[in-house]
């Protein structure tokens, strides 16, 4: 039977046993707390003088635009979006905190809460992808005025705006892409308008200048209007919780680990007769990747008609996957081989970096051969005059350089934590592993691990998405097929790993969201990223580049006859 409170009693042939179930019906919304019920109604009427000057305002905006056929521009396009966003977010927020103050009516139910909070959310992100949408069409016009009014038509608004909309519930399907909604808009803003300053500062002409950065001055004001309350928000409640997290450490004791520390890897839970099997397998695996990026790395060294920029970026990143699969590939061969889970401090410390280098250094060189490809592509006339040696030594010293600063801020910071485990649930050692095992949360090394992680793959994913986007409208302007179709060709290598390694990584967020895998299916998924990858990306380099495949023809056709 139900109570009336909506509790649920169950009553067994045995004995007696109750069972208590409480079914949440509505919600009640407190307001502001601490506020005096004298003044209820003055906030009632604040709110409504808000949320009548919200909707008169954005509704006139609306009007506006389709009253005036002049309005009828991307600029405005985006504009009149937002609106409807507005009027949304504040129609969806507003009516019932009104009603809290003016009727002294706070419940509500819980399917209409959880659709509010739904909608509030989805206003939010979509707000986020609004403004991106509105600094990227500022962004063309003062960076590339001629081709402005061809690459920004009201059509390609129009489906920019649609896809806003439309691309935004995603934003709810996990804490990831969630992340990537919010944060993927403000990089692309940053960098929009970077971009926008360099290119203003080089109008000789004042007055151009003025006007350049009029043009950008009421989308400043709306973004800042945006995002400053958010950046101030998040600040005091990450100080509220910082505090009251020290306020618990300041309670609790504990014994951090002596030196020397020996970890336990888990590893794969199989037994004894499958651990030589899977030997043999990682065995065959790793000589593939050993012997294909050897392979590559050989032949671009050797042959000094492949010291171009292109190939020696192949040559970087065949270096880079050897680190990632040796370092992770070794271990397991070990673990199979002899059973022996055991692993030093040191040497765990070294291989969670290693691991953590690999993918920050994948990003960082995969987009600077992105760019070399826009350069090439884009630009064939001033190729050879922008990817000159000393451009082409500062990318690639940039491209090791950021990784390895970022690596050795997170050594910094995670050697100086005591240690209360020694049991590394996974098949490697890496630096959210370490991690859990500290005595105590540490909120300041977890919260740069996890921004610097993403700022580094956003804007990797930026840049490559920018890239190719320039790529893809400089292939459909030239008349040529023949052109068109080598400059498609010049980038399927390059584009195919880009994809494998992103694919890869997809695999093992989706893993480890979904519920009911085995942990060994979720262990072999967190070491795809850095087997398959190192493993075919000689192998797509091999045969998609023609100079490379017959370099290889040629090094080991002289290796037989040297024999």
């Amino acid at each position: 039977m139900r109570t009336e409170r909506g509790e649920q009693v169950q009553l067994s042939g045995v004995g007696m046993l109750q069972m208590n179930q409480t079914t949440v019906k509505e919600f009640f919304i407190v307001g502001f707390p601490g506020l005096h019920p004298d003044y209820y109604e003055l906030m009632g009427a604040f709110l409504f003088l808000i949320y009548v000057t919200t909707m008169v305002g954005n509704s006139l905006l609306v009007m506006l635009f389709f009253i005036e056929r002049r309005l009828q521009k991307p600029m405005y396009i985006i504009m009149l979006s937002l609106a409807f966003s507005d009027i949304g977010f504040c129609t969806v927020a507003l009516p019932k905190v009104i009603a809290r103050y003016w009727l002294d009516d706070g419940a509500i139910p819980f399917q209409v809460c959880l659709f509010q909070a739904f909608l509030i959310h989805y206003f939010g992100a979509l707000n986020s992808l609004i403004k991106m949408t509105m600094s990227l069409d500022r962004f063309l016009a003062i960076c590339f005025p001629l081709r402005y009014p061809m690459l920004m038509t009201n059509r390609t608004m129009g489906a920019l705006t649609a896809f806003s909309w439309v691309s935004v519930v995603l934003y709810r399907l996990s804490f990831s892409l969630a992340m990537l909604v919010l944060l993927a808009p403000l990089t692309f803003i940053i960098f929009s308008y970077i971009s926008i300053i360099v290119a203003v500062l080089k109008i000789a002409d004042a007055q151009g200048r003025y006007k350049a950065f009029s043009t950008c001055a009421t989308q400043v004001c709306i973004i800042s209007i945006y995002y400053l309350p958010r950046f101030f928000v998040f600040l005091s409640s990450t100080f509220s919780f910082v505090k009251g997290l020290m306020a618990e450490m300041e309670n609790v004791s504990y014994v951090p680990l002596k030196q020397p520390i020996m970890f336990t890897v888990e590893g794969f839970i199989i037994t004894r007769q499958q651990q030589y099997p899977l030997f043999a397998v990682t065995l065959i695996v790793y000589t593939v990747m050993l012997l294909g990026n050897v392979t590559v790395f050989t032949v671009i060294t050797a042959d000094a008609k492949l010291h171009k920029p292109m190939y020696v970026m192949i040559c970087n990143l065949a270096a880079c996957d050897l680190l990632g699969g040796t370092v992770v590939m070794t271990q397991l061969m070990s673990h199979f081989l002899t059973g022996d889970k055991t692993i030093g401090y040191v040497a765990a410390i070294f291989q969670a970096f290693s691991v953590y280098f690999y993918a920050v250094a994948v990003c960082t060189i995969i987009s600077a051969m992105a760019y070399d490809r826009y350069v090439a592509i884009c630009k064939p006339l001033y190729y050879h005059a922008i990817m000159t040696t000393g451009r082409l030594v500062s990318l690639c010293f940039l491209t090791w350089l950021i990784p390895l600063s970022q690596v050795t801020i997170i050594f910094i910071l995670i050697v100086r934590i005591p240690l209360c485990g020694t049991l590394i649930k996974h098949v490697y050692c890496s630096t959210g592993a370490i991690l859990k095992l500290a005595c105590i949360p540490n909120l300041v090394t977890s919260l740069y691990f996890f921004y610097t992680s993403y700022m580094i793959t956003a804007g990797s994913l930026l840049i490559i998405a920018f890239t190719y986007v320039k790529i893809l409208i400089a292939c459909v302007v030239k008349q040529e097929k023949n052109s068109r179709s080598k400059a498609i060709q010049t980038c399927a290598s390059h584009l195919s790993v880009c994809i494998l390694f992103e694919l890869t990584t997809i695999i093992v967020v989706a893993a480890y969201k979904a519920q009911g895998i085995s942990p060994n299916t979720k262990k072999f998924c967190a070491i795809i990223p850095i087997v398959v990858p190192p493993t075919l990306n000689p192998i797509i380099y091999g045969i998609a580049t023609k100079a490379i495949r017959t370099n290889i023809v040629k090094f080991f056709k002289s290796t037989v006859v040297l024999k």
